[in-house]
């Protein structure tokens, strides 16, 4: 009777295991898709990508979140981390040279809804961005009225999700000193501007269009080259996030005018979805709290700047922390697993007898030093 007893038990445990077993399996969705690259490699990512964005539309597409667009594409900036495998079907170089790779791709729902829910909450907190985008043009050394690269880098943001401050809402006074400021290198004046309309992020610099005639087959046409300067910002410091790697874009055509415009709107074809990235790279680590923090901290000497930059060093989430001493006041750097708000609070509960924190910002947090 007893080894029976054993027997069945042995039974109920194994049952009791692989139904432990496939709890613990994780959601995926399988979905066949087609990449599209100028190397094989290009158009499997691109594929991955696809896979990633139609499964997240399958799953999400009755959500009645506002800013449903700007969380997708959010999210999918982290599309590789949710493919769990993928299998080539087939394979194929188009008549223009460009792969096409047609893909059974495995991806997991569990990371997706993880960040779902982060996401979506921490956007309800933290609100819609707005970015301030001010670029301008040069052809043949004479500056522009109107930016076309600014026009395609504008729509791309839009179709992202972010919402933008108007050109419109920048007055006349205003939109001088800027050309001043673009003209000059100097973005310190598009950072004022950016921190009076609200927008965390900024993007401005130059994009020119050189060229002449030129015998092309046999038939003189004028051929121009476009390029770009531009950098994004964040406005509470002034940091730059990203500048835009160099590529010239070609226009050819019958007249100057013509082949310039060309040429400037193949760089904004080109610089839009790059810079339309980094930002959404960039919004994803602010949501997710990754990065660096700035405490500016006002009336502190430098004993008491030594003796805080170790307090900070004790905070939770908090890896390292660095600081700047000048004229009674200091900036701590500080890498950090959290945003600005958080840190704030941690901040203030640790150390309210030392700091008045002042005001906070997406990652600058204000304070003035409490004299005992």
């Amino acid at each position: 009777m007893r080894g029976v007893t054993v027997r069945m038990y042995g039974s109920v445990l194994v049952l009791a295991l692989l139904a432990g077993t496939a709890l613990a399996q994780p959601k995926t969705i399988a979905v066949t898709v087609t990449g599209m690259g100028l190397t094989e490699d290009e158009a499997i990512k691109n594929g991955k990508k696809k896979a990633a964005e139609e499964v997240f539309v399958k799953v999400y597409s009755e959500s009645q979140t506002k800013d449903f667009e700007l969380v997708k594409n959010t999210i999918l900036t982290r599309s590789a981390g949710f493919i769990q495998s993928y299998e080539v079907l087939s394979k194929q170089v188009t008549a223009d040279d460009a792969y096409e790779v047609k893909m059974k791709v495995v991806v997991l729902q569990d990371p997706l809804d993880d960040l779902w829910g982060v996401v979506t909450n921490l956007m309800k907190d933290m609100g819609r961005p707005r970015i301030m985008v001010y670029l301008r043009e040069k052809v043949d050394g004479k500056w522009e009225d109107t930016s076309t690269v600014e026009t395609r880098v504008v729509r791309s943001l839009k179709e992202a999700g972010f919402a933008l401050v108007e050109q419109s809402q920048i007055q006349a006074i205003e939109k001088k000193e800027l050309d001043a400021a673009v003209a000059e290198d100097n973005p310190s004046k598009v950072q004022f501007l950016a921190q009076k309309f609200g927008a965390p992020i900024f993007i401005t610099g130059v994009a020119t269009a050189e060229g002449g005639k030129k015998t092309i087959y046999g038939m003189e046409k004028w051929y121009y080259e476009g390029d770009a300067n531009i950098k994004i910002y964040r406005s509470d410091t002034g940091e730059i996030m990203q500048a835009l790697p160099g590529k010239s874009t070609p226009g050819v055509q019958r007249t100057a005018r013509a082949a310039a415009k060309q040429a400037l709107d193949s760089q904004g074809q080109y610089a839009a979805p790059i810079l339309t990235q980094d930002v959404l790279r960039f919004w994803m680590d602010v949501l997710g709290g990754r990065g660096e923090v700035q405490l500016k901290v006002e009336g502190i000497d430098y004993g008491q700047t030594s003796e805080l930059e170790d307090a900070l060093k004790t905070v939770e989430g908090v890896s390292d922390v660095t600081s700047d001493f000048g004229s009674d006041n200091a900036t701590f750097s500080i890498e950090c697993d959290t945003n600005a708000k958080n840190l704030a609070k941690k901040i203030y509960a640790a150390m309210k007898d030392k700091l008045k924190i002042k005001n906070v910002s997406q990652n600058v947090i204000q304070a003035e030093y409490v004299k005992e």
